[in-house]
């Protein structure tokens, strides 16, 4: 009898406790899709965190803010109370997703720092968290890549583009750069365009997917890519026409009927004539022709007026 009260005693409290972290995870989840702005969202998270001083999530999610407006220190505060709980109770009571959170900011923070064997130590538990850790493998191939240890960086960088191909602008560049040293350059092209599609230009991006595309046989391509950091500067100073055919300088002794056209289209460009008609649906042929179309159409238009 004692023993069998002792087992309801015992069941209670954990039913008791398992509704109590429900009541706290609805609740929270409330806040967090409340589409609040960062400010608000920023002091109801602090707020629930007080009144519930063992929720795991809500420091993660605290110390993301936190980091997100360059506030470290306070970032880190955060982050090690949220460590202490995972310590002293292990995974109960957190989600996959906040543990990958938190382990992810601290080895960020970590890696900001130079500390790069603690980052790598964060970095391999985030990425051993199903579904949430794959994408772990982008930051992990940078503090690889920090450590000079380059095959293992493009090894987990692969491995979180295998899964997830969502990948931000800088993780990105290395990636792209990774696999151009180790001459993958046909799964660099596949990350050129990648990066064309989603993420910001950066000056010197058309000199190496010029070089890329070229190493892929593809020349009229590269050829006018090679144009592309000048294209770039022009929107900011006026270009002398000797930077502009030096740009094809090494694709005039080409003899390929490629070259040739890519040749005639920039020098088109440079004399703000209508392009060639070409059989191409290569991105920046198109844009190259739009423009010279709209800068022929608005000096005929000025001329028309006078």
């Amino acid at each position: 009898a004692i023993v069998a009260g002792i087992l309801c005693i015992c069941l209670a409290a954990f039913v008791f406790s398992s509704i109590n972290f429900f009541l706290q995870e609805k609740e929270y989840e409330q806040i967090k899709n409340g589409q609040l702005s960062a400010q608000t969202l920023f002091q109801k998270l602090h707020d629930f965190e007080i009144r519930n001083p063992l929720h795991f999530a809500s420091k993660v999610d605290l110390a993301i803010l936190l980091a997100e407006t360059q506030q470290l220190d306070e970032a880190k505060d955060y982050l090690e109370r949220a460590e202490n709980i995972l310590q002293s109770s292990g995974r109960k009571k957190t989600t996959s997703k906040s543990r990958a959170s938190f382990y992810e900011l601290s080895a960020l923070i970590n890696f900001f720092e130079g500390n790069l064997e603690n980052a790598l130590l964060y970095i391999e538990e985030a990425c051993k968290i199903k579904t949430w850790g794959i994408r772990c493998n982008y930051l992990k191939g940078r503090i690889l890549l920090a450590m000079d240890r380059k095959e293992e960086a493009l090894q987990a960088m692969e491995k979180a583009w295998a899964k997830d191909k969502i990948i931000n602008a800088e993780d990105l560049r290395v990636f792209m750069f990774l696999t151009a040293e180790f001459e993958q350059y046909q799964h660099c092209l596949e990350l050129v365009n990648h990066y064309f599609e989603s993420a910001g230009y950066f000056y010197g991006l058309g000199k190496f997917a010029s070089e890329i595309y070229e190493k892929n046989g593809m020349t009229f391509e590269a050829a006018l890519l090679s144009y592309l950091d000048l294209e770039y500067r022009s929107g900011f100073e006026d270009l002398q026409e000797s930077q502009i055919l030096s740009k094809i300088e090494k694709f005039e002794a080409l003899e390929s009927e490629e070259a040739g056209k890519a040749r005639e289209c920039i020098k088109a460009m440079l004399k703000k004539e209508k392009l060639p008609q070409i059989k191409s649906d290569f991105w920046l042929y198109n844009f190259f022709c739009v423009k010279n179309q709209i800068i022929t159409e608005e000096e005929n238009s000025s001329q028309l007026s006078e």
